[in-house]
């Protein structure tokens, strides 16, 4: 293990960063002045060098400084308000999801950076939080609630604007996953279903019925 808030272990760190190709951290805008690792000083220091920091909500901006996590960075991002059925309590992913989309963009960030060295680039430095992913995921959601003044609310498994799409129980009791983004897939599952005829039906005709 390396200190790098003593001297011995700032002295290896030096050591290993003059060689090294890429620096992953998980650390505050303060410890980065502190180990001297911000992007101005390492640029300076080590010009070749890929450096990603990863956090919850990044080095800049109002929370820049508030410690997190993958589930605070779901929950800040609006993910756990959407989540959940409509009448329900927000919910979480049973998985970490904005852990996981956080080290995502950070491979990506490492490789952009690497491919840039190649073409004559100099050091970079990547500012990623875990937030932003997981806002990238609610993209569409967020566009649609801005352009129709609405707020996006809870629809369970449903989508607000494709059917069907849920979990069903079918009659041996066995739960099936079904997603008809267009009104072929609609007819086509009706038809499945035993039920071709309601694709004539005004109610189920068409996405927007």
């Amino acid at each position: 293990t390396l200190d790098a808030a003593t001297a011995a272990g700032a002295a290896v760190l030096e050591r290993l960063l003059a060689r090294a190709d890429v620096l992953v951290t998980n650390l505050s805008a303060a410890r980065l002045r502190r180990w001297r690792l911000t992007p101005a000083e390492l640029a300076e220091r080590f010009p070749s060098l890929v450096a990603i920091n990863l956090t919850t909500y990044g080095i800049e901006g109002p929370w820049a400084e508030r410690p997190g996590s993958g589930t605070l960075a779901e929950a800040a991002a609006g993910l756990a308000g959407l989540t959940g059925e409509a009448d329900g309590p927000p919910g979480l992913a049973p998985v970490g999801l904005g852990d996981h989309l956080g080290a995502l963009h950070g491979i990506i960030a490492a490789l952009v950076g690497l491919l840039e060295r190649t073409a004559g680039a100099r050091a970079r430095f990547a500012d990623l939080s875990m937030t932003r992913p997981v806002l990238a995921l609610l993209a569409h959601r967020i566009a649609t609630a801005a352009r129709d003044r609405i707020e996006p609310g809870r629809h369970g498994n449903r989508f607000p604007n494709v059917a069907p799409r849920n979990t069903y129980r079918a009659a041996d009791g066995v739960w099936v996953a079904l997603t008809a983004g267009t009104d072929e897939l609609a007819a086509r599952a009706l038809a499945a279903a035993g039920h071709a005829e309601l694709a004539e039906d005004p109610r189920f005709r068409d996405n927007l019925a």
